[in-house]
């Protein structure tokens, strides 16, 4: 007995000096992202060891899709967390695919120019009305930027089916405007920088005008994902919001880390605006996204923010 008092005092006095304690195991998943400022939180997370604090061995894998095909591969099981833009999330709920979003990345400020409609710089399109008639391309047709664009211009008198709208990537933005095959092209940073100064004009920042707050990319995984893995999901948004505070605190680490995971040259990386970050997402910010594709009838349904999220 008095061996076994003299073990529970040698446990008690470690505890109480902070002595440290046999290593847990952490827990394993992939979390895909793409070369755009929006994921910065999580490359923080990652390079100050925020994921591994809260007991999560993250590994960062470049997405080599875009971030409307984020459910499909979510549900093929290539990654276990990935980003995704809420239109693209609430469409695979649609055809059920039971996508749901874990946690916040950021959200539209004023002054933050997430994208721009950009013409030729000699072209003779000066405003909204003039684009009645022409071919506009987007990244991805039925997405954020196509949805905002259609929105910009239905709020000035331009309806959807008086524009021709086409799908071509983002990369290939550029040469399509330069070639002349299209008259506009709706891009984002820094694409809508580097095409303004190749022998393009911004037409419009044409995103200023969303209210602040409204998320354009939420991290997601499936629901039977979420909910066989709680610990995962914990410990990510847990990383996040240490994120969120150290960016806060160190504002000039943005760019750097930046550098790590988006591979353009620096220069570039220079151009590109870092949106407010945020861990937080809630129902109220999603169901923006549900109103506005609900008035542009791409939602056949009502759908419950809530029902969307993780809680």
């Amino acid at each position: 007995m008095k061996r076994l008092g003299q073990i529970l005092c040698a446990v008690a006095l470690a505890l109480a000096l902070g002595l440290p304690s046999p290593a847990r195991a952490l827990e394993k998943a992939t979390v895909g992202y793409n070369s755009v400022a929006d994921f910065l939180l999580a490359f923080i997370a990652k390079d100050q060891g925020f994921f591994e604090k809260h007991g999560l061995d993250a590994d960062l894998k470049l997405n080599q899709v875009s971030l409307v095909a984020t459910p499909a591969v979510l549900t093929a099981g290539s990654i276990d967390i990935g980003g995704v833009t809420p239109p693209a999330l609430l469409l695979a709920d649609e055809q059920g695919l039971d996508i749901k979003i874990v946690a916040g990345a950021d959200q539209t400020a004023a002054g933050y120019h997430l994208s721009g409609i950009v013409v030729r710089a000699d072209s003779d399109i000066k405003n909204a009305a003039d684009l009645k008639g022409k071919t506009v391309a987007v990244p991805g047709l039925n997405d954020l930027l196509h949805i905002l664009v259609v929105k910009w211009l239905g709020d000035r008198g331009v309806a959807k089916s008086d524009v021709h709208y086409v799908e071509v990537g983002m990369v290939q933005l550029g040469d399509a405007l330069k070639a002349g095959r299209v008259d506009a092209v709706v891009p984002v940073e820094p694409f809508t920088t580097r095409i303004a100064g190749s022998g393009g004009r911004v037409l419009a920042y044409y995103v200023d005008d969303l209210p602040g707050g409204i998320p354009p990319v939420v991290w997601s995984s499936t629901g039977k994902y979420a909910a066989a893995h709680p610990a995962v999901i914990k410990a990510f948004r847990a990383g996040l919001a240490d994120a969120a505070e150290y960016y806060k605190a160190h504002p000039e680490t943005g760019s750097e880390t930046l550098s790590h995971y988006i591979k353009l040259p620096p220069e570039v990386l220079k151009n590109i605006p870092i949106p407010p970050m945020t861990a937080a997402v809630d129902a109220s910010q999603i169901r923006y996204w549900v109103d506005i594709m609900r008035q542009q009838k791409m939602l056949t349904k009502a759908i419950d923010p809530a029902s969307v999220m993780v809680p």
